[in-house]
Formats: structure tokens, sequence, C-alpha cells
């Protein structure tokens, strides 16, 4: 049997290929979780302590490949 891709990576953590319809709804799904976390409301959120940090990445658009800027910010709540 010949694997490649996302079918190795499949094959070894779950000991079967995964066909691609399931990778996309496995994807969407992670995309819509991601995004209402992303969006979620914390207007009602104490904050203790605020955390920022921002790294340069090498990132390709179109043809070239540009230095990108990723800023993260983390905040702490009492409960952690």
């Amino acid at each position: 049997m010949c694997l490649t891709g996302v079918s190795l990576i499949s094959h070894r953590l779950l000991g079967r290929s995964l066909s691609h319809e399931e990778v996309s709804k496995a994807n969407l799904a992670l995309t819509e979780g991601v995004e209402k976390w992303r969006n979620r409301d914390l207007l009602n959120e104490l904050v203790k302590y605020i955390f920022l940090d921002g790294v340069d990445f090498d990132m390709r658009i179109g043809e070239s490949v540009e230095k990108v800027a990723v800023l993260v910010a983390i905040g702490v709540t009492e409960e952690g």
C-alpha cells in the first residue's frame, strides 16, 4: 500500500486513511470553532495580566517572500 500526504499522517495517527471529504469536514468544523472562539465577547472578563509579544515570519505572498509581523496578546484572569 502506497500512502502519501494526509493519508500517511491519518494512517499513522488513526490506523486508517481519511477521505478528502472527511478532511474537508474536519477542517470546516475546526475553522468554525476557532472563529467562534476568536469572536467571543470579552467585555465581562476581568483580566489581571496582559502579555504582549510579536514575532516576524517569512511568508510567501504571491511570487515573493516577505516578513510578516504576528502580534500576540494573552490575557490572564484571576482564575487562570
